[in-house]
């Protein structure tokens, strides 16, 4: 290989990733719509198509077009939709086939909806405590508002969306099973009052990894739109919902500085490639130093201490200190994922491996 940093995806532990919760919802009667900004790559999602998913989210415009060059057409834009875009949204739709549906989270999205050409299905986002977007759970009445509004215009509801993204600041499986089931408790409880409210069910979808792993029922959901699941991280890892053979990356870097006197050496790769983002555990912080062996074997007592722009500063123990030579490739299991592999899919640095 040459000097430059790349990422190594194991397509089999993805595709195993992908069936086990396939095979859990499928149980359920529960619609999955795996979010690719975790595979990113358009071409990694023939796994998708494999088991046979046909409907995907999406994080950006630019997601979205690359992965309708691909041939998906039933996409969902799972943010707040941002209104100097609709130009470009009725063109993708106008001349594709494209089933979008949209999050809306005010009453003034609805209104710039109510004269475009085509037609969307909408998806009120419900905000549980997380307070990134979405409407209050408790605001019922507004939520009803908007619903009319929108049953009074060429669009469609797609029902209620939420993401529970305070789940990933639990440290146990224990504690995602009780603020879960917390945060569903609200969701049913508007769901409740709306469907009282009108003749026919609201539609329910949640997203997020830690729930989707750890729960063993999802009462009243039709669609999880989850995908770190996909590829997993130290973070679900630590939190003891995933095994480390769930990990399905890891960057791959070679050794080009040692100082056995601090027992410390480093690899050629940085935020840049990692991002910058650390663990709360020091036994973490911002990564796992493995080896390769059928699978990531990690050293024991080895972090990434200290991260620069490309500069991965690892500190170990002696005994592996005395081991690792300038020039000795090893990979780095990544805190998350996801921006892992966003940062690396521009670089045009993936590199897909088998078990």
């Amino acid at each position: 290989m040459d000097l430059y940093p790349r990422l190594l995806v194991n397509k089999d532990v993805v595709e195993c990733n992908l069936n086990k919760i396939k095979s859990k919802l499928d149980l359920m009667s529960v619609n999955l719509r795996p979010h690719v900004k975790t595979i990113h790559d358009p071409q990694l999602s023939d796994i998708l198509r494999a088991s046979g998913i046909d409907k995907i989210s999406v994080s950006n415009i630019s997601m979205m077009r690359a992965f309708i060059d691909a041939g998906w057409r039933d996409i969902c834009l799972a943010i707040p939709f941002p209104m100097s875009s609709i130009d470009a949204l009725v063109e993708l739709c106008e001349t594709t086939d494209l089933k979008l549906t949209l999050y809306v989270d005010n009453e003034s999205q609805i209104e710039r909806l109510m004269n475009v050409p085509v037609s969307f299905r909408l998806s009120i986002e419900i905000d549980t405590g997380q307070q990134r977007s979405g409407i209050e759970w408790k605001h019922r009445s507004r939520i009803i508002s908007m619903i009319d509004q929108i049953q009074l215009s060429n669009h469609s509801l797609d029902g209620l969306s939420a993401h529970f993204g305070e789940l990933y600041f639990c440290n146990t499986k224990d504690e995602i099973f009780s603020e879960c089931a917390n945060h569903m408790m609200k969701m049913l409880q508007l769901k409740e009052q709306l469907d009282r409210h009108y003749s026919a069910p609201i539609s329910l979808a949640i997203g997020d990894t830690p729930s989707l792993l750890t729960m063993d029922y999802f009462d009243e959901v039709n669609e999880v739109r989850a995908g770190n699941f996909l590829f997993n991280d130290l973070t679900i890892y630590h939190k003891g919902v995933c095994d480390r053979g769930d990990i399905a990356c890891a960057i791959e870097a070679v050794v080009i500085s040692k100082n056995a006197f601090d027992c410390r050496f480093v690899l050629h790769c940085g935020s840049i490639h990692l991002s910058k983002e650390r663990h709360d555990d020091p036994s973490i912080q911002y990564g796992h130093v493995c080896a390769m062996d059928n699978g990531w074997v990690p050293f024991s007592n080895t972090v990434v201490h200290a991260l620069y722009q490309e500069h991965a500063v690892v500190v170990t123990t002696p005994d592996i200190i005395d081991r690792i030579h300038i020039g000795d490739r090893l990979f780095i299991l990544p805190v998350h994922s996801c921006l892992t592999m966003d940062a690396m899919h521009h670089k045009k640095r993936i590199h897909y491996i088998y078990q």
